[in-house]
């Protein structure tokens, strides 16, 4: 009987491994097939779980690529859709790609405020104005707004900063308030857009929770699910609070213009919808935290806990402590002025 020669095996081993690392033989750890593979999972998830999500997009990718469209003084505008529907998708692994999905939601939001607005004016026969601004508030396929208000009568955003005293400077102030923005441009309706679109790009999240669950586990699924959360909710807040501080500069210096704005039923309507919806989602959220937390402890498959308003998770038979905010701390301030009678003036008009 013969002996195999182990040493000549071991070499032809090697050498065809190292041959082969040449050639492409080899697959990487990440190939194309396996994120192909979760980018497949995040849309099929996104359509079982958030279906207000997925008719937005769905309904931005029936759109046209290119629009056209005569205007109220007789000029003819070309507009082209600005991205892909999932222009924004990216990721390594499911959680990644499940965060992305949120901003791609958002983003989509403000192509399709503007995209959609062609095609609603051509449906209901409406005359768009150059010198309005004017976009499509979407909330969901029974609840959506067309918004026109004149650019004379806005100010740019950044005109606050006189009024904001800086221990008010939340995490979005340099971008909306101060930085180079629709929100300049555009104003109060540049602020509405973002409300908006920070509203549904929670939602998406929000909704999501049984997909993070699935994907990462009880523990850590519910870890990353509310750190994915904690920001996106946080924007309510500081939302309502920049619109409640435009609408107060707006009465208190441009009296006429204000009142233009609160007769402007369909602004008035689509700015209460939005704040009534974001509002009960993060009331919601906040609940559904509580929620699973005592589920998570019954089922022990892990700890979790709230300490100083940190949410501290602790998956079974681990000693990794996994801690993230429930809400910015930006809330708590914003709260504060909040439950003030500063805009007792606006709130009767505007919620």
């Amino acid at each position: 009987m013969k002996h195999p020669n182990i040493f000549l095996d071991l070499f032809l081993v090697a050498f065809f491994l190292i041959a082969s690392s040449f050639s492409g033989f080899i697959p990487k750890a990440k190939s194309p097939e396996s994120y192909e593979s979760n980018v497949n999972w995040v849309k099929q998830v996104t359509k079982q779980y958030s279906p207000h999500s997925w008719a937005l997009l769905d309904q931005y990718e029936k759109l046209p690529l290119k629009q056209e469209i005569n205007l109220r003084d007789g000029l003819t505008i070309s507009v082209k859709k600005p991205v892909t529907t999932f222009h924004y998708l990216s990721g390594k692994n499911r959680a990644e790609l499940l965060l992305s999905m949120s901003t791609n939601v958002h983003e989509i939001s403000h192509a399709y405020f503007r995209s959609n607005t062609i095609k609603y004016a051509k449906e209901k026969g409406v005359k768009l104005n150059w010198d309005n601004a004017e976009g499509f508030i979407y909330l969901s396929p029974s609840s959506n707004y067309f918004i026109s208000v004149p650019r004379n009568i806005l100010f740019p955003s950044k005109k606050l900063t006189a009024v904001i005293p800086s221990r008010m400077n939340t995490f979005r102030f340099e971008t909306y308030i101060r930085g180079n923005t629709s929100t300049q441009d555009e104003g109060i309706i540049g602020l509405l857009n973002e409300f908006h679109a920070y509203y549904l790009g929670s939602r998406f999240t929000f909704e999501m929770l049984e997909a993070y669950l699935i994907s990462d586990g009880k523990a850590k699924g519910l870890h990353h699910w509310v750190s994915h959360c904690q920001s996106t909710m946080s924007a309510y807040y500081e939302f309502d609070y920049f619109i409640r501080e435009y609408l107060l500069y707006m009465k208190a210096r441009h009296l006429e213009d204000y009142e233009y704005l609160k007769s402007n039923t369909s602004f008035r309507e689509a700015l209460s919808a939005v704040h009534v919806y974001f509002g009960k989602l993060v009331k919601n959220y906040e609940e559904t935290v509580h929620k699973q937390m005592k589920l998570l402890n019954d089922s022990n498959a892990g700890d979790a806990v709230i300490e100083k308003d940190m949410l501290w998770i602790t998956p079974e038979k681990s000693a990794i402590r996994m801690g993230t905010t429930i809400f910015s701390d930006d809330r708590t301030r914003i709260l504060a002025i909040l439950a003030t009678d500063r805009y007792r003036p606006v709130e009767k008009d505007f919620f």
